[in-house]
């Protein structure tokens, strides 16, 4: 089974989600502009979606179903929405995970606004998304990014045992989504004949101490 992970280590954006799958996916049919930036260390993909691409029903379908059932905002710019539903079929994965949305805390001061903002703090709330603070005074979890994660991701959790075949690193300038893709890995018959043993000697116990 293929997977698709989403490693929100520093926040998450629509565009940070884009950069990082265009990172691995540098496909021709999409019209894009691409630079490499270095963001607190890591190399990074920053990318956009040009205004010429020609974007299929289904991926309008997609954004509007973000901008509509999610955002609640008809207006929003679409166009990185129906850039990433273009980038998964492409990937076409059979299950997507996302981690926990890392987001910063306290009170940023050029914003003039508390961490998490109310409206991302709302959206942790009401979508059931899980999240963690970060010791960063800066707003890192972007709400057009929570909505893609949110309707994409079939489940949150932790990076599962993989066969990885790709890492890419996406960037909007502050925050970096980082996405891995692999292939679930089978246990060996070294693990299956440990395993056994286990239950078996599990088992044992169990009777001798009745």
């Amino acid at each position: 089974m293929k997977i698709l992970y989403f490693d929100l280590f520093l926040g998450v954006s629509a565009q940070s989600i884009f950069s990082a799958l265009y990172d691995i996916i540098n496909t021709p049919s999409l019209n894009v502009k691409a630079d490499k930036y270095d963001v607190s260390g890591i190399l990074c993909t920053n990318a956009q979606p040009l205004e010429d691409n020609l974007f299929s029903q289904d991926d309008f379908l997609f954004a509007k179903n973000v901008c509509k059932n999610i955002l609640r905002d008809e207006k929003e710019d679409t166009k990185f929405f129906c850039a990433i539903n273009h980038l998964l079929k492409i990937l076409s994965p059979d299950f997507i995970i996302s981690s926990p949305i890392y987001d910063g805390s306290g009170f940023d001061v050029k914003t003039n606004m508390c961490i998490p903002s109310p409206n991302v703090l709302k959206m942790f709330k009401d979508l059931k998304i899980p999240y963690e603070s970060l010791k960063i005074q800066k707003q890192l979890a972007k709400e057009d990014g929570i909505a893609v994660i949110k309707s994409v991701s079939n489940d949150f959790g932790t990076l599962p045992k993989l066969d990885i075949d790709k890492i890419g690193y996406g960037t909007d300038g502050d925050t970096i989504t980082r996405v891995v893709t692999g292939y679930e890995k089978q246990d060996s018959l070294c693990d299956i004949f440990e395993i056994s043993e286990e239950i078996a000697n599990i088992r044992e116990i169990s009777y001798l101490t009745k």
